[in-house]
């Protein structure tokens, strides 16, 4: 049986979802991120509160995980905004057409686990577009800018270091831009189909990048921020 895409509603696969972080995120890559219970071993923080979580179910095991949160239910959103870059962008959309998506992580040593991770964002993105989002920022390590490229993100800003997790680069999704979704070849352009195109956000985000042309060859950063 396939693994099954679900959002993570109820308390047994919530508290899966957070042993499956701890075990990723602690046990495997060895970081120390606060909000780390090492006597339970799970992991939680602040945002788990005002976020939808979805978790990848593989026979009873969370094997995989992807959240979203929404901008406008943060209580207090400035220390995010700070952190992605996402002041021009609330600006101009405003809280609610602005989230963030994180938590994204695979146990890859499970078959099909590429099919699942696929399912996964195809139930967040279908969520996103219907709640109106229509920008998603996020970071992700320099090893994995590529990758992010090629689901459709751009890169959004200079390198930071986060205390926890290392080296991060911002990263940011025109969630409906399906003609950007379709030249990166992203597998969201096939969900995208089901929503109405948003040229306004292309247009926006194509002038403040500095490249707007695709991956580069070799797996190379395709923006930098110029705001």
């Amino acid at each position: 049986m396939p693994a099954v895409a679900t959002v993570a509603a109820d308390g047994r696969t919530r508290d899966l979802l957070y042993a499956f972080r701890y075990r990723v995120y602690v046990g495997e890559q060895g970081h120390a991120p606060a909000g780390a219970d090492h006597a339970r071993g799970r992991l939680t923080d602040p945002l788990d509160a005002v976020s939808t979580s979805l978790a990848l179910v593989d026979g009873g095991e969370v094997v995989g995980s992807l959240r979203f949160t929404p901008l406008a239910a943060v209580p207090d959103p400035a220390p995010l905004v700070a952190r992605l870059g996402m002041a021009a962008a609330v600006g101009r959309f405003g809280l609610s057409a602005v989230g963030t998506c994180s938590r994204f992580m695979f146990d890859t040593r499970r078959p099909g686990w590429r099919r699942g991770m696929y399912r996964l964002m195809a139930l967040g993105y279908g969520m996103e577009c219907r709640a109106g989002r229509r920008l998603s920022f996020g970071d992700c390590g320099p090893g994995l800018v590529a990758f992010y490229e090629h689901m459709g993100f751009r890169v959004w800003g200079r390198p930071f270091t986060d205390p926890a997790y290392g080296e991060k680069v911002p990263i940011v999704l025109a969630i409906r831009d399906r003609d950007w979704l379709g030249r990166v070849r992203s597998p969201l352009a096939r969900c995208a189909r089901a929503y109405p195109d948003d040229p306004e956000v292309r247009g926006w985000l194509d002038e403040h990048v500095e490249f707007s042309g695709g991956p580069t060859a070799g797996g190379g950063r395709s923006a930098a921020v110029t705001r």
